[in-house]
Order: C-alpha cells, then sequence, then structure tokens
C-alpha cells in the first residue's frame, strides 16, 4: 500500500508538471495558431517562435488559423479568443501571458508582450539564451515538452533602458531582452520604444547662446555678474526667455509627432544662473524647485496642444535635491534623477549612498513619474573589473520599492569594449530591469555556461569574487570613476588569477594554463576557439587591473606563486590580441601599463637636453575622444606634427571633445611638479577669439582644476606652436587628474590640431 501511494503521488506530480509536447521524436505534434486577422506584432512573434523551434529541432511547425485537434501554440489575439476572458484587458503596456489550458500553450501579452511571450517560453522551458546581439546560445532537441504553465507577468519598470554597444539601436535584440527606452528604437508596429527627444542637456539645443545670445544675453546664467555665452545654463526667472523657449519646444514636438517623452533638461555644467531673480527663488526654493518653476510653465504650455506628450527633466548635480517650499512636478512631467555621485560597491541604502538616498525618497513622494539615471561601468578604465553587478539587482529592488516608473543605466558607449566580464555584465543589468527579484545566480550562471562553454562554471566562480572587499565592509568604495583596483588584496588577486587559470584549460580541449600560455604565443593569437578567446580577453582585463595595483600588493602576491600572464606577455597580448577582440578605443590601449619613458616623437624644443625620465610624452594613444572621427573630431596625417599625426577637432560644437590621462604620472618619485605643454596649430583662423578651450579635472575629488583657451592670435600662420598650459602637484599626486579638451562653441577657424601634450619634472 505504501508503495502504491508512492507511485500515484509520482504519477500526480508527473500530471502537474508536464502537459504536452509540441515536437516529439524530430516530429511536429502541434500547431501554431494565428488570429484570422493577425496583427504586425503577432505575425512576429509567430516567425520568432517557428525560427528558434526550428533552429533547436530541425522541424518547421506547421501554421493555422484554426486550432488543430492536437497540439496547439495559440499566438496573441488567437490566445485571448480561445480563453474567451478579458484577462490582459486592464494590464499596462508590455505585460506577458503564458498559459497552458488542455492542450493549447498561449503566448499573448500587452503591445509588445506578445513578442516577449515568446521569447520568455524560448529561454525559460526550451533553454535558448540571447547572450549577444550577434550569438544565440541554441540547444538541439529532439523533444519539446510544455509542462502546466499559468504564467502573467507585468514588468516593475514601464521603461528599460541601457546604452550599451550590445543595445544601442539593435531592436531586434532589445526586443529579446525586453528593453524599451530611447536607445532602443523599437518599431512602432511591434510595440514602439519609448524615445525620449534631445534625452538630456536640452537647454543648449533649444535655446543656443550661438543663435540668441547678441540679442538677448540675459537669456543666459549670470556669474558675477556678467552674462555667460560658453558653458551656460538659462535665467530660468527670465519670462521672455521663457516665452522663446516654449515656442521653439512646441514647434519641435509638432515637426516629431511621434514623440512620447521630450526632454527639458539642464546643460551639463554647474554654471546656474546667479542673477538676483534666480538667487532668490533658489534660496527659497531650491535649485531643483527654480528647475520646476520653469519647467511647469513649459510642461503646462504643452499639455494644452500635446496632452499626451511627457516632458522629462533631471535632477542632476547641482539639481539633485529635491525642492523646498511646495513646488512639484506638473503631471506630464518625468523627473529623472542621476546618481552619478554615488558609489557601486554598496547599494543605495548604504551609508556610503545615504545622501543620495534621501534624495531619492524625497523625489519620489512628489513625482507622478519618477525614472533614475544609473551608471553602471568605470568611465577611466572600462577595461578593469568593476564588481558592482548584484548590487544592482539590490538597487533595482530599491527602487521598485520607491515607486520608480524607469530605469536607465549609462554603460559603455564610449568603447566598443566590454571589459572584464563585460558581456555577461550587459546582459544581466538588461535582465534585471525586467525583473529585479529573478535569480541571480541561475541567470549569471546559464550566460556564463552559454558564453563560455566548457569554462562557464569558472567564470561564474570567478565573477562571484570580485565584489568581496565591498561584501565585507564600507572601508572601500567603487566610484564611477576610478583608476585602478587597490580595493583587492593579495589574496583576492590569488583567488581570481585561479579561477582564471582553471577557465583557460577548460576552455579548449588542449592544457593550456596561464603559465604555459607565456610560452606559445602562436597559438594564443592563432586560436579560432571562441570561448578561449572570451576567457582569455577576461584575463587579459583582469591583469589590467593587476597591473595598476601597488607594488606591495604584487609582492604579496608573487609570494603565492599566483599563476598569471608574465609581463611582457600582457602587453603583447593587450595590443596584438585583446584590440582585435574589441578594445579599440584609444584608452584602452597599453599606454596605461608602459613605462612612462618610452617616446615615440623626438623631443620638443622646451625637454631638449634633458633625460629620458625627467619629462613624458603623450601623444594620440594617450586621449580618449568622446567622439568616433567624423564631422567633430579627425584624425589627421600631419608630417609637421611630431610623430606625423595629430587629431584635428573642430570648434562648433558645444559638447566635450575628450581627456588625455596622465595616470603613468602616479609611479614618478624624486620629483615635486611638472610643467603641461600643448603643441597646437590653428587652421585658417578666421576672426580673434577663443577656440578651445583646455583644463583639468579630477575624477576621484571631482574637482575642478585650472582651464585656460586657445585663441587663433596663438598660431596665426597655420603653423603649430607650443604652450605651457599648466602645473601637476607631484607630491600629492592624484591618479584621477587628466586634462580635458572643450569646445567654445564659436567658429574663428576651420580646425584646431593637438599634436601632443607632454610633461617636464621638476
Amino acid at each position: 500500500m505504501h508503495k502504491l501511494i508512492i507511485i500515484l503521488l509520482s504519477f500526480l506530480l508527473c500530471i502537474d508538471v508536464f502537459a504536452f509536447e509540441i515536437v516529439k521524436s524530430g516530429k511536429a505534434t502541434g500547431t501554431v495558431v494565428l488570429s484570422k486577422n493577425p496583427s504586425d506584432i503577432d505575425i512576429y512573434a509567430k516567425n520568432e517562435f517557428i525560427k528558434y523551434i526550428k533552429a533547436m529541432t530541425g522541424v518547421e511547425l506547421p501554421v493555422s488559423d484554426t486550432p488543430s485537434k492536437e497540439y496547439n501554440i495559440l499566438i496573441g489575439q488567437a490566445g485571448e479568443e480561445y480563453l474567451g476572458q478579458d484577462i490582459l484587458k486592464s494590464k499596462k503596456p508590455d505585460t506577458v501571458l503564458i498559459k497552458t489550458k488542455y492542450n493549447n500553450l498561449i503566448l499573448s501579452g500587452v503591445g509588445s508582450g506578445t513578442i516577449y511571450s515568446v521569447y520568455s517560453f524560448l529561454e525559460d522551458y526550451c533553454g535558448i539564451k540571447y547572450i549577444l546581439a550577434t550569438e544565440d546560445y541554441i540547444p538541439k532537441k529532439k523533444n519539446i515538452s510544455v509542462p502546466n504553465i499559468d504564467y502573467i507577468y507585468t514588468p516593475l519598470f514601464e521603461s528599460r533602458s541601457t546604452d550599451c554597444i550590445e543595445h544601442n539601436y539593435k531592436p531586434e535584440y532589445d526586443l529579446k531582452l525586453k528593453l524599451n527606452g530611447n536607445f532602443n528604437t523599437i518599431d512602432i508596429k511591434l510595440g514602439g520604444s519609448m524615445e525620449t527627444m534631445f534625452v538630456s542637456h536640452s537647454f543648449q539645443w533649444l535655446l543656443p547662446s550661438s543663435t540668441y545670445f547678441q540679442d538677448h544675453p540675459d537669456w543666459y546664467s549670470e556669474i558675477t555678474g556678467v552674462r555667460q555665452k560658453e558653458n551656460y545654463q538659462l535665467c530660468l526667472t527670465n519670462k521672455e526667455m521663457t516665452n522663446e523657449f516654449i515656442k521653439n519646444t512646441l514647434n519641435c514636438i509638432e515637426n516629431n509627432p511621434n514623440i512620447k517623452i521630450f526632454s527639458i533638461s539642464q546643460n551639463d555644467n554647474k554654471c546656474f544662473c546667479t542673477c538676483p531673480e534666480c538667487t532668490k527663488m533658489t534660496e527659497e526654493y531650491g535649485h531643483s524647485g527654480l528647475l520646476l518653476y520653469f519647467v511647469n510653465q513649459v510642461a503646462d504650455a504643452v499639455k494644452e496642444k500635446y496632452p499626451n506628450v511627457f516632458l522629462e527633466t533631471l535632477a542632476y548635480q547641482y539639481t539633485r535635491e529635491a525642492p523646498k517650499g511646495g513646488i512639484t512636478p506638473r503631471n506630464n512631467v518625468i523627473v529623472r534623477l542621476c546618481s552619478i555621485e554615488t558609489e557601486s560597491g554598496h547599494n543605495l541604502k548604504s551609508v556610503t549612498n545615504k545622501d543620495y538616498y534621501k534624495d531619492l525618497t524625497e523625489w519620489s513622494k512628489i513625482s507622478p513619474k519618477l525614472y533614475t539615471w544609473d551608471y553602471h561601468v568605470n568611465y577611466d578604465n572600462f577595461v578593469i573589473p568593476h564588481a558592482n553587478l548584484k548590487v544592482f539587482q539590490e538597487n533595482y529592488q530599491i527602487e521598485n520599492d520607491l515607486g520608480v516608473d524607469g530605469v536607465f543605466t549609462e554603460g559603455d558607449f564610449f568603447s566598443q569594449n566590454p571589459g572584464c566580464l563585460g558581456q555577461l555584465r550587459r546582459y544581466m543589468i538588461a535582465k534585471l530591469m525586467w525583473d529585479p527579484y529573478l535569480n541571480f545566480d541561475k541567470e549569471a550562471k546559464d550566460f556564463c555556461k552559454a558564453f563560455y562553454g566548457k569554462a562557464g562554471n569558472s567564470m561564474f566562480e570567478f565573477m562571484l569574487g570580485l565584489d568581496r572587499p565591498f561584501r565585507d565592509s564600507n572601508e572601500y568604495i567603487l566610484p564611477v570613476y576610478v583608476r585602478d583596483n587597490n580595493y583587492y588584496n593579495e589574496k583576492d588577486w590569488d583567488r581570481g588569477f585561479r579561477c582564471l587559470d582553471k577557465a583557460i584549460k577548460t576552455a579548449t580541449n588542449n592544457t593550456y594554463n596561464l603559465n604555459n600560455l607565456t610560452e606559445d604565443c602562436s597559438y594564443i593569437n592563432g586560436n579560432d576557439n571562441k570561448y578561449f578567446n572570451r576567457v582569455l580577453f577576461d584575463i587579459i582585463c583582469y591583469q589590467a587591473g593587476y597591473e595598476l595595483t601597488s607594488k606591495e600588493i604584487k609582492d604579496k602576491t608573487n609570494k603565492l606563486k599566483t599563476p598569471k600572464l608574465n609581463h611582457d606577455l600582457f602587453l603583447k597580448l593587450l595590443g596584438d590580441f585583446a584590440i582585435k577582440q574589441g578594445l579599440t578605443t584609444v584608452n584602452e590601449k597599453s599606454i596605461w601599463f608602459l613605462d612612462y619613458t618610452k617616446k615615440t616623437a623626438p623631443a620638443p624644443i622646451e625637454c631638449k637636453g634633458l633625460e629620458n625620465d625627467e619629462w613624458a610624452d603623450y601623444q594620440q594613444d594617450s586621449i580618449e575622444l568622446y567622439f568616433p572621427f567624423g564631422d567633430y573630431v579627425q584624425n589627421i596625417d600631419d608630417p609637421e606634427a611630431s610623430d606625423g599625426k595629430a587629431y584635428a577637432f573642430t570648434p562648433t560644437t558645444v559638447n566635450w571633445f575628450g581627456a588625455c590621462y596622465l595616470t603613468n604620472l602616479y609611479a614618478l618619485s624624486g620629483y615635486k611638479s611638472a610643467d603641461i605643454y600643448c603643441t597646437y596649430k590653428i587652421v585658417n583662423p578666421q576672426k580673434e577669439g577663443p577656440c578651445l578651450e583646455l583644463g583639468t579635472y579630477s575624477r576621484n575629488l571631482l574637482k575642478q582644476g585650472w582651464s585656460l583657451k586657445l585663441y587663433t592670435t596663438d598660431s596665426p600662420n597655420n603653423e603649430y606652436v607650443t604652450k605651457k598650459i599648466g602645473e601637476i602637484d607631484l607630491e600629492n599626486f592624484d591618479r584621477g587628474l587628466y586634462i580635458w579638451i572643450g569646445s567654445v562653441n564659436d567658429n574663428p577657424c576651420d580646425w584646431v590640431y593637438i599634436d601632443r601634450f607632454f610633461t617636464v619634472f621638476k
């Protein structure tokens, strides 16, 4: 009797788990059913379902507009008609419905939700993983079983977006990852995306000083009694300016009738207006209150004419704190709160982020719609480990608890390079936006197995240890700008390299490890095993962080006999292998790891007679560009330049062009200071005036240093000139220091060529 009960229970459990098969022994047993008048969404979902089932099994399922007597897969409207209920009627956009009833599988949803339901079923019940825009992991199967399912899910965030290169403007892949924000450009026929016109910092576009300043200087921010034409904000209490701004906004919306969200947001600087009227309102309502006072006026005008358009504004830097005095956003205003000052080694509720959490809480109380703008990479070094993945799950849960409606993470759009575990990062960020409460370890482990093959378990183990310093204490922090990985001790490095050594052994059938890789560089460069290459890429990125750590930690690590690439091979691979694999932007080349005494061009006059270690040269490889080569920046072959090349910058844009990092100076000892020089040429000067601006900034201290402008009169004859532009304190050197290159938003010449920066030590 006891055995009979067990058998019966097992049978009942099987019934509960297993419903039917739509492919059995390599043959189709299910029919895909569409309604008689299917939508574009239903047709797309049907095509994707059939495509992936065939890729797994080799079987192409038949399609009908009438359910068969056997097993059916009812897509979209066909499923809703079969259920005969308004299950989805009251649900929000993107809701997913996956349900079995008798011998039918229903895959439906609201808007893009029907497509999402197909991708979710294929992923959760068939084992498919959408690991890259160019590659899916598709297991081979003879049978496709459908268990009993009753699943309905509405995403917690209505807007989900990143600007990662892997996701940027790749709608087919974004649909698979269920991203729908401004950078995802989903076709309106497939549900559309929440595109935002201008995205951010739109004051400069809607009321450019190049157009209005000459006749209306009082429309722009006043600082120390002077109205600002460059690096400006708007004078938000000026009624005449507000009227013109409203007119321009309405014109833009009229010319872009499909736009859903329109950005009304401050420029990317802290040059807010200090005129008496703005100062008075700021004292009473705060900087964000003054901003909302202005944005609300625009919102009222927009609502009257375009009631379905939302305005989005930023709570960013000096406007991050919620307003005082009772000012609140209008119902058609989205507040986008930016977390650039936070650190991501710990979650938003931690003591290290208490100020931001307070602001987030206060904004959540007054905002009809609150979105966030997060940052998930290290902008000073895209390559080295940046251990904040699990924290993002915690943060999204915190944001959801506070009623945040939309999330965006600014990522690696500056860089083609994914960095250490970068593809895992890109994937997991998207998955967490869709469901912050998913099983993180399972999802990450499944990705690692799909992406790294047999090395997946070792790479997952490697990932688990990266955030150890932050789990254990608040001693270390992880800002969005960090030059090295000095929060890892020798045991951390040892553990990481041993995981990677195990991974490289299992990534291929050969018996390679980190020690004998040093003896066979030809195999490395010629290897076509994608899993081997992916592991090796992460090894190089991980060791890049190790190379930047202190001598003391390196000495301790070496005593543990930690397996790793030797230094010379690391440098060779960084340039010879990793760049081919995606390390393509200038700041990610081996300049950070090369001896600062290495020179690629003759010494300038100012350095004649100096020893090789008494000056440092910064050619193009030292400059990180914020634009691809094109209208704003060009890479010029110029025989008059010291190394035959120069970067050319146009003075006609209002953006930052790039930065020259001075990282390797921290290795110096015995010098107190360094003079910084710039060699440049003004091409075709047309009038007197500033044509480029240079300055220093600390990413670690978030502090501006000195700045100066280059004028057309400096180089009147299209010839290179060298100018001392500043000085650096080497006794208290800040590793986050860089020279920035910025526009002055004028047009006094055609181009400014920058040949080199160099420093002379004293």
